[in-house]
Order: structure tokens, then sequence, then C-alpha cells
């Protein structure tokens, strides 16, 4: 957890060096690079100078090239990159200007052709998601819609990796599950065949990681799959060439030594994959560890790996379950050894705690620390019985039953060793 943390950060100063060291005046020459730094990086709530520095430009950059017009001979990228930055701009209530309806829809009719946007996949993808929510005012919007949609069903769209995050990004913001369960199911079958060029496993692994719920049976090989591409990310910065793909996007006057795109995904990765990790500490987690197989309380620390793998795998009502469990043995074990007598408890639904908190105040153990263990026993007993809550689990709610249920048994430990000294 910790080395994909580190590369999550190593990725994040990357990103915002590189923004400082293109000024105003080299920005143009990869504005798509940089639209797509603006939306992963306010997707990601990411606050810091060389983020307000690109705002403040990608509005500019808008006004230029949407309502002044001021076009090169690269107005596909041009345009795609301005509707882009304005989609997140607007999403994230930081766009300062407004938009010429009239001239964008002229400008964006007279670029059809063979039914896409300038007859290019990616920039169709990118406009009809930045323009979702004006789909009934575009003309020809259904019948791009319906080109991307026969690229996923021939499989064609996985000619060009980078189609598939932002053809998911798509199809979600329409609801349109079909084609996207479809898209899934096509990146997780090229996944299982395990052909995917090394510069493609982090479109892939974006995709099946964000849609992940859509084939739980499937989640410990996803989870695999993300975590060793995302474990390769660093070698992302230090590639030299540009790649076909990222030519044809940006055109071969850019300097850009690998596609912002794949940054920019990769760190959008990294940061939801982290999020989805349990950081305990070193220290409590060696603790505990040793001293319950010191014990030969192998069956508590069992039920706390289990709680942590179901963590790991959204099974968040098991994970509680597994820590109250856990933390139920141990407390049991700890009152056992004082009393120096079996104490009758079993982990079942309805456990009745009172001859443990006996125990533990006939061993002056002190009030107040008895009343936070008995409401810790509480609040993980009510998350682990799920059948007994109209709303699901949340993630921050099962990371406090797993703290909490941690902190207790590491409380109960050293407490332990103090008596037996």
């Amino acid at each position: 957890m910790s080395d994909l943390l580190e590369i999550e950060n190593k990725i994040k100063a990357y990103i915002e060096k590189e923004i400082y060291q293109t000024n105003f005046t080299e920005r143009p020459r990869d504005p798509l690079g940089f639209s797509i730094y603006t939306f992963f990086l306010l997707k990601n709530k990411v606050a810091s100078p060389a983020l307000d520095n690109l705002i403040d430009w990608m509005n500019s950059w808008i006004d230029i090239i949407i309502n002044k017009e001021e076009l090169s001979r690269f107005v596909d990228r041009e345009v795609t990159s301005a509707l882009l930055g304005y989609y997140a701009l607007k999403t994230n209530g930081l766009f300062k200007t407004s938009v010429d309806q009239s001239k964008l829809i002229k400008l964006l009719s007279s670029s059809i052709s063979d039914n896409l946007y300038f007859g290019n996949l990616t920039y169709s993808i990118l406009i009809l998601l930045s323009l979702a929510d004006k789909r009934y005012e575009l003309p020809f919007f259904d019948r791009i819609i319906q080109r991307i949609k026969d690229n996923i069903e021939g499989r064609t769209i996985i000619n060009d990796a980078k189609n598939l995050v932002f053809a998911s990004l798509l199809l979600e913001k329409l609801k349109e599950r079909s084609s996207l369960n479809k898209l899934v199911e096509i990146c997780f079958r090229k996944i299982a065949e395990g052909n995917i060029r090394f510069d493609d496993r982090i479109y892939y692994a974006w995709v099946v990681w964000n849609n992940r719920k859509a084939r739980e049976k499937d989640l410990p090989v996803i989870r695999n799959f993300v975590e060793d591409a995302l474990k390769n990310a660093l070698i992302i910065p230090n590639e030299k060439e540009v790649d076909e793909s990222v030519k044809e996007i940006y055109g071969v006057e850019t300097k850009v030594g690998v596609s912002r795109i794949l940054l920019a995904t990769s760190l959008d990765l990294l940061v939801d994959f982290n999020k989805s990790e349990l950081e305990i500490s070193p220290f409590s987690y060696t603790y505990i560890r040793q001293h319950l197989i010191n014990l030969g309380w192998k069956e508590a620390w069992t039920e706390f790996e289990h709680g942590l793998n179901a963590f790991k795998e959204e099974r968040l009502p098991d994970c509680c379950d597994n820590f109250r469990k856990g933390l139920l043995i141990v407390w049991k074990n700890v009152c056992e050894t004082l009393e120096k007598k079996p104490i009758p408890i079993s982990p079942g639904k309805t456990v009745d705690i009172s001859p443990l908190k006996t125990c533990l105040k006939n061993h002056n153990f002190p009030d107040d620390a008895i009343g936070l263990i008995e409401r810790s026993w509480a609040y993980i007993s009510e998350r682990a019985h799920i059948e007994k809550r109209k709303e699901p689990l949340t993630d921050y709610e099962v990371r406090f039953c797993v703290h909490l249920a941690l902190s207790v048994v590491e409380y109960l430990l050293r407490f332990l060793s103090q008596k037996l000294i």
C-alpha cells in the first residue's frame, strides 16, 4: 500500500511540475493534454497552485477557441480540448466566462465526417462526454453515439485503448448500461487472454476497476491486475518516445515525452485504488499480530486477516463481522486468562457481553475505558448485522469499525500484559 501511495504522490508531483514548466505560449501545442490534466485533477479534488494556474489558462483557452474562433490547422484537437476543459470547469463551478452556443453548434455541425466529429473516434467520444447534457440540442449526437456503440460491439474500440476510458465515462453519464457492460466484458476478456500491450494496461485497469461492481465474482482477478499495472506506473514518466496514438491526437510537433492521457489516467486510478485500501499503523499491526500468535490466539488473528481481505473485495458487512468476531475472541480470552476459568460466550449474532464487562471491572479496568469498549462493540456489531439496516454500508463506516476493533484489541492486550507482569 505504501508503495502505491508513493507512486501516486510522485505522479502528482510530476504532473504539477510539468504544468509549471510549460508556460501559456507552449500549452497550445498540446491543449488536449492539459485539458485532460484539468479534468482528472479536478475530478480528484487536487488543490495546488499549479492547478489554479491551469484553470486560469483553460478559461482563457475556451474563450479563444469557442467564442473568438482563433483556430489553427489543428482545429480538431483545439476544439476538443476547449470543450473538455469547459466540461471540467463547469462541473466544478470554475467556469468564469460563457460559451456562444450558436457558434459552437455551427462549428460542430460543419465538422462531421463519417458520423464522427473530425472523422476521429477519440475526439467524438470526448466531445459527446463534454456536451452530454446538450444531447437534444446537438445535431448528429445520436448518430455519433451509435457509431461508438458499433465500435464496441465490433471490438474495434480496443484498437486505441485510451478510448476505453472515455467511452466508459460517456456511457455511464448517458446511462447506457448495456453498452457499458459490453465494454467491461471486452476489457476483462482481454485481461484474461493476457496479451495487452504494456502501455495499454492502465487503460484496461481503469475500466475494470471503475466498473468492478459489474463483475463482483472476478474482483480478486481485477484487483491483482490493477495493482500490478499500477506498480509499474512509475516507468511511464521515464519513457522517451511518443507512441503513434499520441502523435495522432497531439500532432508530431508535441514535446511531450509520454502521453498526458496516460499520466492523468494513472493518477486517477491510483487515487481511487488507494482509497480502497485500509491504512493500519505498522506499529499496532505488528504488535497485535505478534502478541496473538505468542498467546496462541491464532483464531482471532485469522478473523482479522479475513476481515482485511473482505474489505479489499468490498464485502463490507463481512469485514465488520470478521472484526466483531475477532474482537470478541480477544476480549473473551483476556477475561478467561484473568479469571483463570472458561467464560461461556460464543460469537453468535446475539452476544451477552455483561460477563466480560464484569470481568474487566473486577480487575480494576477503568470505568471510562469499559464504556468505550462497550460502545465500540455496539457500533461494530450493528454494522455487521446488515439485515437491520435500510441503507448499505459506507466505506468510511467500515474503516471506522476496523480501527475501533484494532484499538480495543491493542488496549486489551497491553492491559493483560501489565497484569501478567
